[in-house]
């Protein structure tokens, strides 16, 4: 996967929380051990020796920093061959990952060979000198409940996986042959590059991406940024006398040496083991000896700034970007200016920046702080989504951000503004929850690049020393002359195409330009006061419940689950509140308004919300069919005050009503861009609506939307909770006294203010597919067609779920490799599981940028015909059972478990449990002719992304999708 793009200074939004990216730290590579290969003559000499043997056995021997409660055990040590590595003991852990990062990446491309650093990624999954096979890697990691991935940036490829933990030693053994013998088959090699090229004409349209292309072509020629990076069949083709596999052998060997690697493993074996598997492996691994030379170029030349480029987007909006070159900030990762700056820029409290931007109408979002950032160069980043009055004010905005940068300057650098962002990094530090495996190992190895590795952990969060004058130095980069702005609207003239993306640019100096600043609007500008989110009680709640599960405590208007949790020893929890409305599944209109109604509630609590998410207390409204739910997550301490806030906005929309057309424009617009995206996922925003009720398609929630006035809206939001139900879970570090309490809000500010009408909630249905096959067709204006085989399971039972979750387990690694690998019909090929409440059903996804919708078809049942259920079934049971059964790794996970189960009605809190019980009940006879019959007399929805053109003559697509459903038999559930 290309992740260059990722690093782009252009339409990227570079949060002001954000990982920093850091650069090589220059400093003496430590000794290694030393072996007597001489005779030692004389006590003195003996007991040099003796020191310098000593000294070289202990020179690796680091403490790694760790937080509170983090009881993981981790070793650093280095290789005789130069590779460091990490090793990390987990005890408790289901799954074992290792990941490995080279320090090379897109900017070592040869100039004649664009690509190649991503395409060699691609082609080291295929096959090596120990393990031939090209698929044997990804299917053994499958069949062990695995998954694994790579990406590919500007100074980086990073290899990753994930296992069963028993799996851990064989996977390893087959990780490590990537580095010290791949194949590089002359077939594949023919046959990946055009996998690349896929992945290339999957993005085609993509506005980032498109973005980044302009901005290729204006920055400096000589910096690796200007290169493409991705790769195309054109890059990477066979020219006389130059085969692309001999660069490719050729690039392998010079830069893929052990000194430029970085290996992290987790496992659930001893420290000592975990090393012993790594030494014994990755010893192998060669080391050449050659050193790399890398300039420091500049990203832009002298006297090119100040510039505006301004791009056409594919997408409907306006997005404007200030970025400033900066010195790189690795040398500071202690003391963190960057974030200093880019947290108060992009503060979204009262007063701030955004807020007297939205206060004029003129922007929707905004984030601020470290943009592209490589060895030798750093940037700094404010990003803006604008409104259409915003894009008639542009310039008063950049003025406005400049006069931010100012009272910055002025009155901002004060040491309790940095004690405080210390303070709430380093509490995130203490009672930093483990997250998934593979992530976790594939982070710390890029980090280990170029960071100390005793902070392979803490670095992110580090605020060591308030150095003010190293924070003017960054601040005085943020000038008028050192400023790229980049503007991308539908509105602009240009008069240039990009050659790899066909991007629409034009390119402008601003050399002498001025910035008219409206001195009533500055004179709004507040920087942030303190936070009155910042966790003050961090004591553990003790354990006022014996239950080993979720209680129901509550059964009146509400049904309230209750259950206090030590075991993650953390000062965190989760809230959920679940409301049941009858009014939302009337009809379309009523739908959209509430969607319109919560997104104007979250605009208005922007400014109370963003400093609780910046002290670790977060909150999200996500609507469904039939209500929506609530979600508060983070800190314990503060959250019923979060909560009241909520119910609050939700209780009276005359305090926020001003904001209707400015939310409900941009929600006009994202629903537009929808048929923008890239095929499959424009099928995957369609599929449930046309066989869930009640949902409707976005082109009638679109039509809905435009139609709706504020006063719609009022009279709405005064009956919403008419009456409707609501049910609670409260987890984490609370007391059955708290989770009353919060009930006690909902009920009393919501629920009990309802005027009772008659309206009854209506139930669920999910579309009962017959053995006729049916056909879903979206016209698309893409190079690419998509096209999704919904395979429906027989019925709804859980035993049906259990065989279909193993038909996806059994199918995976086979589908990827004949339609992906061997194929080669295009860069997105999967097979997924697309459940509808308790319907079961596997997905079938293939995106192609050279065959028809039809042939794709083919291919599917090509393969189908070929697929043997009982191959490696006992195997591919034991991987379902495992990922059924993984334990949760943090109280989040936990909290989700409980939550899902709670929707499924499921008051033993067992369902994954029975779920796997099931799995390991199917006999070998009885898989096969259940996969038999489902591949070849199931009950099929067949779903294209394509041009209109291309639907064969026989098919009569599914038009009206509302007549659809009620015409079809459903699954009902209340």
């Amino acid at each position: 996967m290309d992740k260059d793009v990722k690093n782009c200074t252009l339409m990227k939004p570079s949060f002001s929380r954000f990982v920093l990216r850091f650069r090589r730290i220059q400093r003496p590579v430590p000794a290694r051990s030393t072996r007597l290969t001489t005779f030692v003559q004389s006590p003195l000499r003996y007991l040099l020796l003796v020191c310098c043997t000593l000294f070289a056995l202990n020179v690796n021997a680091v403490e790694v920093l760790k937080g509170d409660i983090d009881d993981r055990e981790y070793k650093y040590f280095e290789l005789d061959n130069g590779l460091k590595a990490l090793v990390i003991h987990d005890s408790t852990t289901d799954k074992a990952a290792a990941a490995l990062d080279v320090y090379v990446g897109s900017a070592d491309n040869p100039d004649d060979r664009r690509g190649l650093a991503h395409f060699l990624e691609h082609m080291l999954f295929l096959g090596t000198e120990k393990y031939p096979q090209a698929d044997e890697y990804q299917q053994f990691i499958s069949q062990n409940g695995g998954s694994h991935n790579a990406y590919t940036s500007s100074e980086h490829t990073n290899y990753f996986f994930e296992v069963k933990a028993s799996a851990l030693e064989p996977a390893l053994d087959r990780f490590a042959q990537f580095f010290i013998a791949p194949l590089f088959t002359p077939e594949y090699v023919d046959r990946e590059r055009k996998a690349v090229h896929s992945e290339y004409s999957s993005k085609i349209k993509d506005d980032f991406r498109k973005s980044f292309d302009a901005y290729r072509e204006v920055v400096n020629p000589e910096h690796p940024a200007s290169q493409f990076s991705v790769g195309s069949l054109e890059t990477l083709a066979d020219r006389e006398g130059d085969l692309v596999r001999d660069d490719l052998v050729e690039f392998y060997k010079k830069y893929y040496s052990s000194d430029q690697m970085v290996l992290v493993v987790l496992g659930k074996e001893p420290i000592d083991k975990l090393q012993a598997m790594v030494l014994e492996r990755f010893k192998q691994v060669p080391r050449n000896n050659k050193p790399v030379e890398r300039k420091s170029i500049p990203m832009f030349t002298p006297g090119s700034l100040p510039l505006q480029v301004s791009t056409l987007p594919e997408a409907e909006g306006h997005r404007l970007s200030l970025s400033f070159p900066v010195p790189p900030t690795q040398e500071h990762f202690r003391k963190k200016p960057l974030r200093f700056i880019g947290n108060l820029v992009g503060h979204e409290g009262e007063g701030s920046l955004i807020d007297v931007l939205k206060q004029q109408g003129w922007v929707e979002s905004l984030s601020a702080g470290e943009g592209f950032s490589d060895r030798f160069n750093g940037s700094f980043q404010i990003s803006m989504q604008l409104t259409d009055e915003g894009l008639k004010n542009k310039d008063q905005i950049v003025a406005l951000a400049f006069a931010e940068i100012k009272q910055i300057k002025k009155s901002g650098l004060k040491k309790w503004r940095y004690k405080e962002q210390g303070e709430i990094a380093d509490i995130g530090f203490r009672f930093l929850e483990k997250q998934s495996p593979s992530g976790t190992v594939s982070f710390i190895a890029g980090r280990l690049q170029d960071t100390p590795p005793e902070y392979a952990l803490r670095a992110g969060t580090l605020f060591e020393k308030f150095d003010k004058k190293l924070i003017k130095d960054y601040l005085s980069y943020l000038t008028p002359e050192n400023l790229f702005l980049h503007l991308s609207s539908k509105t602009v003239e240009t008069d240039k195409v990009s050659f790899y993306y066909q991007t629409h640019y034009s390119v402008e100096s601003l050399s002498g330009k001025s910035w008219p600043l409206d001195k009533k609007l500055a004179k709004q500008l507040k920087l942030p006061a303190k936070n009155q989110f910042v966790p003050e009680n961090l004591r553990l709640i003790a354990q006022n419940s014996s239950s080993a599960k979720p209680e129901l405590i509550e059964q009146k208007n509400i049904d309230l689950w209750f259950k206090n949790d030590i075991d993650f020893r953390v000062p965190r929890g989760v809230t959920y509140v679940r409301f049941l409305l009858p009014q939302v599944s009337k009809d379309v209109k009523n739908s959209v308004m509430l969607d319109l109604l919560a997104a104007m509630v979250e605009e208005s609590l922007q400014t109370f919300s963003y400093p609780a998410s910046l002290a670790g207390l977060y909150y999200g409204i996500n609507n469904n069919s039939r209500g929506f739910d609530i979600r508060i997550s983070g800190y314990s301490d503060k959250q019923l005050v979060l909560l009241s806030e909520i119910t609050e906005e939700l209780n009276d929309y005359s305090s926020y009503s001003n904001q209707f057309d400015a939310v409900k424009n941009r929600l006009v617009r994202e629903w537009s861009n929808v048929e923008k995206q890239t095929p499959y996922l424009q099928i995957f925003a369609d599929i449930s609506s046309a066989l869930f009720s009640p949902k409707w398609e976005v082109k009638d929630k679109l039509a809905a939307l435009k139609e709706i006035t504020s006063d719609d809206l009022n009279q709405f939001s005064k009956v919403l909770f008419d009456n409707g139900k609501a049910e609670i879970f409260v987890h984490g570090n609370f007391n059955e006294g708290s989770a009353k309490d919060i009930a006690e809000l909902v009920n009393t500010e919501l629920l009990a203010k309802q005027s009772g009408s008659d309206l009854a909630l209506a139930p669920a249905k999910v579309v009962k597919l017959s053995d006729k096959e049916r056909w879903k067709w979206i016209s698309v204006q893409h190079p690419d067609n998509a096209l999704v085989g919904y395979l429906q399971g027989k019925s709804d039972t859980l035993e049906d779920q259990a065989k279909m979750m193993l038909l996806e387990q059994t199918m995976d690694s086979g589908f990827y490799n004949r339609l992906r690998t061997e194929q080669q019909l295009g860069y997105i090929v999967a097979v997924t599981s697309l459940n509808l409440k308790e319907t079961p059903s596997v997905a079938f996804v293939v995106q192609s940028p050279n065959t028809s919708v039809m042939d794709i078809r083919t291919a599917m049942f090509d393969y189908f015909s070929t697929f043997d259920p009982s191959e490696n079934l006992d195997q591919n049971k034991q991987a379902l059972i495992a990922r059924l059964l993984e334990a949760p790794k943090n109280l989040f996970e936990r909290s989700d478990v409980y939550w899902s189960n709670i929707g499924h009605d499921n008051v033993d809190f067992d369902r994954q449990e029975q779920l796997a019980k099931l799995v390991e009940s199917i006999s070998s006879e009885d898989f096969s002719a259940f996969a038999k019959s489902m591949l070849e007399e199931g009950n099929w929805l067949w779903y294209a992304a394509a041009e209109e053109s291309e639907m064969p003559e026989g098919i009569k697509p599914i038009k009206n999708v509302q007549q659809f459903k009620q015409a079809s038999e459903s699954y009902v559930y209340p």
